[in-house]
C-alpha cells in the first residue's frame, strides 16, 4: 500500500499531507512499515508512528537546501510571518536603518509628492508627467546607469524601470489609488504620511513589492513566480554565504540545486540555454532589480549590464532588517 493511499484512509489533513517531503528511501521505510504492521498495530498507532517517523524525517538538514530541514523550507515558504520562519522581518525598523533603503526611500518622496501636490493626474495613457518622474529621479536613492551616465535620457516614466516600478507598486499599497484618471492618496496613506509612520510605510512598500507586484513585469523572461515567491531563500543564502564576495550566478546555482524545476520555465534555443536564461533571469530579478535597490547586498564589481558574474556580498542592512537563523 502507498503512503499516499494509506494516509488518504487514515484520514490525515490535507495540511499534514504537505508537510510529508517523499523521496524513495523514505517512502521504501514508510511502506516497509505498513507492509509489516498493518496486521498488528491499529490505524491510529500507525497514524501516529507514521507522524512521527515524517516529523523526525523533515527535521534533518538537506544538502540541496543549503541545510535548511524540509520542515524550515516549509515555513519559510509558506509561513513568512511565522515565528519558525528561518528568514522574518524584524519590526519595528528604526529610522538609522530606514534611512539605508534606497527603493524605500524613493516610495516615502513619491508619498510625500501626493500629500504636496493632491492628486496627481496622470497621462492618458496612465503614466506619471514629467514633471514628476524627474523630480523623483533626482533624489538618486537608486541608481540608474544608463540614464545617471547620460546614455538614456530621462524624458518619462517609460525610461526609468525604477520609477516605472516604483509607480505600479505605490498603487498596490493601501496608501495610494487610482480613480478617474488620477493618483491620489487613500485615508489610510493621508493617516500614514501624517503621522510620519515610516515603519507601517516600509512594510506596505516592501509587501507590495515582493508579494503582489510580478517581477516579469520588467523583462522578456517567463513568469517563473517561483523567483519572487522563494526570494526569502535567497535571503537565507546571503545570511550564509554572503560574508565573502561571491559571483551572483553562485546563489543562481544554489537556488537551481533547491528547485530544479525551475528550469522547467525556461526554453533551450539556439543562442541561448535554458540554464543560462535562468540564471540570467534570477539574477536580474532578484538581485539587480531586488536586493540592489533595497541595498542589501554590496556589489563589489561594476554591474552596469546587469552581469551576474558581478560579484556581491550581504550588507549589513541585510542583517539589520532580517531576523535569520
Amino acid at each position: 500500500m502507498k503512503l499516499e493511499f494509506f494516509l488518504e484512509e487514515l484520514g490525515k489533513s490535507a495540511e499534514a499531507r504537505s508537510r510529508v517531503v517523499i523521496d524513495d528511501d523514505f517512502q521504501t521505510e514508510i511502506d516497509d512499515l505498513i507492509r509489516k504492521n498493518m496486521g498488528a498495530l491499529s490505524i491510529d498507532k500507525l497514524n501516529a508512528e507514521i507522524e512521527r517517523r515524517s516529523d523526525s524525517y523533515n527535521d534533518r538538514p538537506v544538502y540541496e537546501f543549503a541545510g535548511l530541514s524540509p520542515n524550515e523550507m516549509h515555513w519559510l515558504l509558506d509561513f513568512p510571518l511565522s515565528e519558525k520562519s528561518p528568514v522574518r522581518l524584524k519590526t519595528p525598523l528604526s529610522d538609522h536603518t530606514l534611512d539605508q533603503i534606497g527603493f524605500f526611500r524613493l516610495a516615502e518622496e513619491f508619498l510625500k509628492i501626493l500629500k504636496r501636490d493632491g492628486p496627481i493626474r496622470l497621462t492618458n495613457a496612465g503614466y506619471l508627467p514629467p514633471k514628476i518622474v524627474l523630480e523623483l529621479h533626482s533624489f538618486h536613492f537608486v541608481a540608474e546607469w544608463t540614464i545617471d551616465e547620460g546614455i538614456l535620457k530621462l524624458r518619462r516614466e517609460e525610461d526609468s524601470v525604477v520609477i516605472r516600478t516604483l509607480h505600479h507598486v505605490i498603487a498596490m499599497t493601501p496608501l495610494a489609488r487610482k480613480i478617474y484618471g488620477k493618483l491620489v492618496l487613500t485615508k489610510e496613506g493621508k493617516q500614514v504620511m501624517d503621522q510620519n509612520d515610516r515603519a507601517k510605510i516600509f512594510n506596505h512598500v516592501f509587501h507590495a513589492y515582493t508579494e503582489r507586484f510580478n517581477w516579469a513585469y520588467n523583462d522578456g523572461y517567463p513568469d517563473f513566480p517561483l523567483c519572487t515567491y522563494a526570494y526569502r531563500f535567497t535571503i537565507y543564502l546571503l545570511s550564509k554565504f554572503g560574508d565573502t564576495e561571491r559571483p551572483k550566478d553562485f546563489y543562481a546555482e544554489v537556488f537551481l540545486k533547491a528547485f530544479p524545476m525551475s528550469i522547467d520555465e525556461f526554453v533551450e534555443s539556439t543562442y541561448i540555454s535554458a540554464r543560462d536564461s535562468f540564471i540570467h533571469c534570477y539574477t536580474v530579478r532578484t538581485f539587480s532589480r531586488f536586493l540592489e535597490w533595497f541595498n542589501f547586498v554590496d556589489v563589489a564589481t561594476a554591474d552596469k549590464s546587469y552581469d551576474r558574474t558581478a560579484s556581491v556580498k550581504r550588507s549589513d542592512l541585510l542583517e539589520a532588517v532580517f531576523d535569520i537563523s
